[in-house]
């Protein structure tokens, strides 16, 4: 069989073009990704197909049309009768995997461990709630960090049983976020 090329598939939220220098920032702060992109293919005119993040993520992934996938707002999970395109590489011998957010599922519900059901062969979620895996390995592996990686956990309605034990991690998360964040929130607004 002969060598495939390898794909590198980059989706970053809240990146706008202009910060990336190949799309002509004049900061030098992205170098891997101009490198990445003088060596590949780099778009220079998409459109969403959706203003939702979810339901965007979701057409990326399948190439379907919100009203086919069934994502059409944020906090719904994609289905695995949608093929994806981590799918088809498998099919096609490529070993496939995904890493950051996927934002896919409910974001009410603790973090899937994997987004095998995907197509994915191996997959690391780090999704925006910061909860689960992400925060657990702060405790486990930086305990000094752990108070200030809580204040950037959002208020998930799961916070009052969260983990194996189903601890209440509400006035933790409050006293987290009353000592590391609004400080900073309040002196970067000129309080």
């Amino acid at each position: 069989m002969p060598s495939q090329p390898n794909i590198v598939f980059i989706m970053a939220d809240q990146l706008a073009a202009a910060f990336v220098g190949c799309y002509g920032s004049g900061v030098d702060s992205t170098p891997t990704l101009d490198r990445l992109a003088s060596e590949g293919v780099r778009f220079t005119r998409a459109y969403a197909h959706s203003p939702i993040c979810a339901p965007n993520r979701a057409t990326i992934l399948t190439g379907r049309s919100n009203e086919i996938h069934g994502i059409v707002v944020n906090n719904l999970q994609l289905g695995t009768e949608n093929p994806t395109y981590p799918m088809v590489l498998q099919r096609r011998g490529y070993r496939t995997g995904g890493y950051g957010k996927f934002h896919l599922t409910s974001m009410q519900l603790p973090l899937p461990a994997d987004f095998a059901y995907l197509g994915y062969d191996e997959s690391i979620p780090t999704e925006d709630p910061r909860l689960g895996p992400w925060l657990d390995w702060i405790a486990r592996e930086h305990p000094d960090y752990y108070g200030p990686a809580l204040a950037t956990c959002w208020p998930m309605p799961y916070l009052d049983r969260y983990g194996p034990d189903q601890r209440d991690l509400r006035p933790e998360w409050e006293a987290a976020r009353a000592e590391f964040l609004q400080p900073r929130v309040a002196a970067s607004a000129g309080a």
